[in-house]
């Protein structure tokens, strides 16, 4: 039984700003890892972190993490405005 895994990519937070839109800045991943952002919840607030790992003193995630992260905020900010409203300029 020779199965072979694909090895996981971890990234920095430098490498993920770079790559979400709006470029937000190192220290915003980092504080969305270990902080987390508010979100509602029933009407309660609760913190939504993104998923990540120390290793070596350093903390990294991977970008299924971070698609999971913003997917599920995404969701969350979508119902606190009504299931598929849209803004009005």
């Amino acid at each position: 039984m020779d199965k072979q895994t694909e090895p996981v990519l971890y990234l920095s937070p430098k490498e993920v700003s770079a790559i979400i839109p709006g470029n937000p800045t190192d220290d915003s991943i980092r504080n969305w890892m270990r902080e987390g952002v508010r979100v509602k919840v029933d009407g309660q607030t609760t913190r939504l972190r993104m998923k990540h790992l120390p290793i070596g003193g350093r903390i990294v995630t991977t970008i299924e993490w971070v698609n999971e992260f913003l997917a599920t905020q995404r969701a969350f900010r979508d119902q606190a405005n009504g299931f598929g409203s849209q803004e009005t300029r």
